[in-house]
């Protein structure tokens, strides 16, 4: 499954990933270049272990974080000892996704921003998001089906085609 409008998602503190901000560059309206940064944040959806990256505007980083809670912590996991939040994937948000559809990133931006999917996959490739989710991926045995591909983030981005974010 992929996340969907109304799921929870679950992210570990997007401060962690802010010093790794990234230039998306695109054109629209006839032209129109744009250059904008965003901090990549890797995420989990609960309901199937389903994760991938959430591409943050920088400008709207305040409202996205005004939209997380804290996520109560676990008094049985003793891995993690980090805080982690949750957010829940509402029409503010966009998608990309591969040609499959079997796994999907989102993106919390200006609304009047067109970009193609691809744009962030060519960027996402070398994010410290992107080694987070591999090294999940690696690591955790529970988490080797997170991504498609045999556990491959890098070959789902790579399926990834240059049509536009979809709305939920």
């Amino acid at each position: 499954m992929v996340v969907q409008l109304g799921d929870t998602c679950i992210i570990p503190s997007p401060k962690k990933f802010m010093g790794d901000r990234r230039t998306v560059h695109w054109s629209q309206d006839w032209g129109t270049q744009k250059s904008v940064d965003f901090c990549f944040i890797p995420f989990t959806c609960p309901k199937d272990s389903s994760g991938a990256f959430l591409a943050v505007e920088i400008a709207k980083m305040k409202e996205f974080q005004q939209s997380c809670k804290e996520t109560p912590s676990d008094p049985d996991d003793w891995t993690c000892d980090e805080t982690t939040y949750q957010f829940t994937v509402d029409q503010r948000f966009k998608y990309g996704q591969n040609n499959e559809q079997t796994w999907r990133f989102l993106v919390f931006q200006n609304p009047d921003y067109k970009p193609f999917q691809h744009r962030f996959s060519e960027v996402a490739d070398s994010t410290d998001a992107m080694t987070f989710l591999g090294n999940i991926s690696k690591s955790y045995g529970k988490y080797a089906e997170m991504v498609p591909n045999g556990g491959s983030v890098l070959s789902a981005l790579k399926s990834i085609v240059g049509d536009d974010l979809h709305s939920f």
